[in-house]
């Protein structure tokens, strides 16, 4: 009864879960006590190159010193035909070839473009392991999918404000395991940076080719983001023609960097109907010592001094602390960029 209690207090503390990170973290957890393994591992297969690979992102021991006497085989994750018969079947995949471990393979549901695999490894694998660990697989893809459509642009499919809402604060908590870092003022240093875009003239295109171009042009630059930002950042359709994008562990430099090429990609991409389409980007450093709602002001600041400034550029917040640049601390667009 013990044990049965503690797997529902689990899966209880899983589903009171928003974030798609930590709903991972405590699935991992919540499967390590339910199927009393000697190791969980997560793991995904990469396909963009010559052959499939398979990676090792994160394991987990077993906390009790009974259960964990010999590191999990690696040589496992080398068998990649193991986990293309998991992904191509959809039926767990169990290996009991292995010195001293016994392992099943699941595939993760919901998974990004790199199929995702649980792997479970115990001195012996048994049909109850395989099915209470399904079940719960189960129950985390309806729970993460409700998550998903909660946290989803519907037209993009990027986060959505709501997301937003909840990942900055998040982020700004913690920052403080960057703070070493980021006390060192030399440009190299990793930060973190918030970026605000808007599409330049963005009502002039609906008002002249009709919101189903719009919609359109809104499709094609949020594929733009997504290729020029990569998978390790966060990607927010802010509101109509605004995004946002939290920039993790990069230097002053690459940001700008980034940004640059973003604008560019965009400015030259020859959209269907409507022709050349800019943006203008604000980015403001976030800091340990900031409010989200101030760090949020700061990049939008950025973002209208590009307006300003002729649009089609990108601002950085910190270089208009210099004197000859003024801050506006209510900055108003001008008509033509208001969304409707």
């Amino acid at each position: 009864m013990v044990k049965e209690q503690s797997i529902i207090t689990s899966l209880v503390e899983l589903t009171r879960l928003r974030d798609q990170d930590a709903i991972r973290n405590k699935l991992l957890s919540a499967l390590l006590e339910i199927s009393e393994a000697s190791w969980l591992v997560l793991c995904r297969m990469e396909r963009e190159r010559e052959s499939p690979v398979v990676e090792v992102t994160n394991h987990i021991p077993n906390p009790s010193p009974d259960k964990v006497t010999r590191q999990f085989p690696a040589e496992l994750f080398e068998r990649t035909e193991l986990f293309e018969r998991c992904q191509k079947g959809g039926n767990p995949v169990w290996v009991q070839d292995l010195d001293n471990y016994q392992s099943i393979i699941f595939q993760l549901p919901n998974s990004s473009r790199h199929h995702e695999f649980v792997v479970v490894f115990n001195e012996r694998v048994d049909e109850r392991t395989e099915r209470i660990i399904s079940s719960v697989l189960d129950l985390y893809d309806n729970f993460l999918g409700l998550v998903i459509e909660n946290t989803q642009d519907p037209l993009t499919r990027l986060y959505n404000r709501g997301a937003f809402d909840i990942d900055l604060p998040a982020t700004l908590l913690r920052i403080n395991e960057f703070e070493e870092r980021r006390a060192d003022p030399r440009p190299e240093q990793k930060r973190l940076f918030l970026a605000m875009m808007d599409l330049d003239h963005f009502k002039r295109i609906n008002d002249t080719f009709g919101h189903l171009y719009g919609d359109e042009v809104i499709l094609i630059f949020s594929s733009i983001l997504r290729e020029q930002m990569g998978d390790f950042d966060r990607i927010y359709r802010y509101g109509g023609e605004e995004f946002a994008v939290i920039l993790h562990d990069i230097t002053r430099d690459e940001a700008e960097t980034l940004m640059e090429r973003l604008r560019r990609a965009v400015e030259t991409y020859e959209f269907p109907q409507v022709g050349q389409v800019t943006v203008s980007i604000g980015v403001a450093e976030l800091k340990n010592n900031h409010l989200p709602s101030s760090l949020l002001d700061f990049a939008d600041q950025a973002l209208y001094h590009s307006k300003d400034s002729g649009r089609n550029r990108v601002t950085f917040f910190e270089d208009m602390k210099q004197p000859e640049i003024e801050i506006r601390s209510t900055p108003e667009p001008d008509e033509d960029d208001i969304f409707f």
